[in-house]
């Protein structure tokens, strides 16, 4: 080793030079690695509640430690965290912040995910909402909610009445002595779980929807009690009537057989008759407007005609001016009077019946069967309509009169 005493001014003008060049390299590395790398990166996340967290946890992105937490701050009824994370770390615009806990006790750190692989950025300064944060069950939560479980199991609960008991027996009877075909249909299930996974990538959604179908009967339940009660109730009485009903068809079975063989029998009357109906419903449409008018004015020039014949003396206000034979006489006459005129017009209906050809023949064909039917007699129908005060006559009157004297 040199002694220093014996340095000479030039040894130490050479230590000096190396002193001065270790030292700008050492600054110059220093500055490389400063421009090199980029600034922390800064994120909030909002929490339920952030037990056994404190400031310089943890903060980690797929397990590898990026940053570490700088404030744990309550505000309101949640918990607002603070964390830095290193600039070349970069996360998907929708990122999630999760506490995690290594073990039962110890610190916690949290984790943020998803990292970036595409599309969008997580921004630097952004805030997490209540609805990207998770935080850990606690032991006491779990402890809490698997009393609450044993209560509703319980004897004050679902087994309040022996049904979960008798729940057990019976599920014990159905797997007794089945382990191998249970173990064949789960494994059965597993497979048609993976290609349904396989060959629809959106059974989330179907599992989604089939849930928010559940929740929907849950919310009528009462509703849906009742429709079931109600189809048991209707289930029960047709089965108490099954013998009648299956009567029932038989007989409809019988009837529909004897209606298609009087149809195929009369097939060709019943043709010409509903064309003869239909050709009357065409010119009872065409004269709709006349039949109107008919039912309206003849009634009262009917009425008016078999009062011409009045005696003498006749008030219509007061009938005791006429004395009694006057009004017999009167009576009578008008009976004369109506028979005659329904003789002169059944034979005037007859004869035209008898000289109609073609299309109005068909027309007149359903007048000249009723006329027929009544035998001419259309004189008894007219006495029948004088026998009725002016008063109460109408047109439905005398529609059951047509028929009445049409069934004789």
């Amino acid at each position: 080793m040199t002694d220093p005493r014996r340095l000479t001014r030039p040894s130490i003008t050479r230590l000096a030079a190396i002193g001065g060049l270790a030292l700008a390299v050492l600054l110059l590395a220093w500055h490389q690695f400063a421009v090199s790398t980029p600034p922390k990166h800064r994120v909030t996340a909002e929490f339920r509640n952030t037990i056994n967290l404190y400031p310089g946890a943890q903060v980690k992105v797929l397990g590898v430690p990026v940053g570490s937490v700088t404030d744990v701050r309550v505000e309101g009824t949640t918990v607002k965290v603070t964390m830095e994370y290193d600039g070349d770390v970069t996360l998907a615009a929708d990122a999630q912040a999760a506490i995690v806990p290594p073990s039962i006790v110890g610190d916690r750190y949290v984790q943020l995910a998803p990292a970036w692989t595409s599309g969008p950025r997580l921004a630097d300064g952004a805030s997490l909402g209540l609805d990207h944060t998770a935080v850990p069950l606690e032991l006491d939560e779990t402890y809490r909610q698997l009393g609450r479980l044993a209560s509703a199991l319980g004897p004050t609960g679902a087994n309040k009445n022996g049904a979960l008991s008798r729940l057990v027996l019976a599920g014990h009877a159905l797997v007794q002595g089945n382990g191998k075909q249970f173990n064949a249909s789960i494994k059965a299930l597993a497979k048609a779980l993976d290609t349904l996974a396989a060959v629809d990538p959106n059974y989330q959604h179907t599992v989604d929807q089939a849930n928010t179908i559940g929740t929907m009967l849950v919310s009528n339940d009462t509703t849906i009690r009742a429709l079931v009660t109600t189809l048991a109730a209707v289930s029960t009485q047709l089965y108490a009537q099954r013998e009648d009903i299956s009567a029932a068809s038989r007989q409809l079975n019988g009837a529909l057989g004897d209606v298609a063989k009087f149809v195929d029998t009369n097939k060709t009357t019943l043709t010409s008759t509903i064309s003869g109906l239909a050709n009357v419903a065409g010119v009872l449409r065409t004269r709709i407007k006349d039949l109107d008018d008919l039912l309206t004015i003849a009634p009262v020039g009917f009425t008016g005609t078999v009062n011409i014949n009045v005696g003498k003396n006749y008030d219509p206000h007061d009938h005791r001016t006429t004395g009694l034979p006057g009004r017999t006489t009167s009576y009578a006459q008008r009976g004369v009077y109506t028979s005659n005129l329904g003789v002169q017009l059944s034979g005037t209906v007859a004869l035209i019946c008898q000289q109609a050809t073609g299309a109005t023949k068909i027309r007149l064909a359903p007048l000249c069967a009723a006329m027929q039917a009544a035998g001419n007699d259309l004189g008894l129908v007219l006495s029948q309509v004088s026998a009725m005060q002016a008063g109460s006559f109408d047109p439905a009157g005398l529609l059951a009169h047509l028929r009445a004297a049409a069934t004789k």
